[in-house]
């Protein structure tokens, strides 16, 4: 199973013409690659300006060979604490040109506390989680990219 945004999959006229790239940082080569079999994005997830409970999960038709560059996380049972750091990464455009990646992006932020991130945006919700630092982005055009 792979974890993703549900508004990058809602459109999808097929689950089987998706597959999924693990285990390389460029968008085009290496790693491992998976052909979809189905995507189902969270029940409540609603698509408008907010994105509420944006998260779909992808269950794989091939079998993932776990390696150093290929590893399942542990999901989180709470939120992490306000000031801890965290890394953000992304496909999304970069720089003044909005050019597009090759290569996958990262930065480190840091979590903020709820309270503070909901004065400036209104629309965060308790399932949200909100993290920055001064100057950095996870790219443009890949609405907040993975953190």
């Amino acid at each position: 199973w792979v974890v993703t945004e549900a508004h990058c999959v809602v459109e999808r006229p097929f689950d089987t013409l998706y597959s999924v790239r693990v285990g390389s940082v460029w968008k085009n080569l290496g790693g491992q690659h998976a052909r979809v079999a189905v995507i189902r994005e969270h029940e409540d997830y609603v698509s408008s300006t907010i994105l509420f409970n944006d998260i779909a999960v992808i269950r794989l038709v091939d079998t993932l060979i776990f390696n150093a560059e290929v590893r399942p996380i542990q999901l989180a049972d709470s939120a992490p604490a306000a000031g801890t750091e965290a890394s953000v990464s992304g496909w999304g455009e970069i720089g003044i040109l909005w050019l597009q990646p090759t290569s996958l992006l990262k930065t480190s932020v840091k979590i903020l506390d709820p309270n503070v991130c909901k004065r400036s945006y209104q629309y965060i919700t308790k399932t949200m989680i909100s993290a920055a630092a001064l100057l950095k982005d996870s790219c443009h055009g890949d609405t907040g990219g993975q953190l």
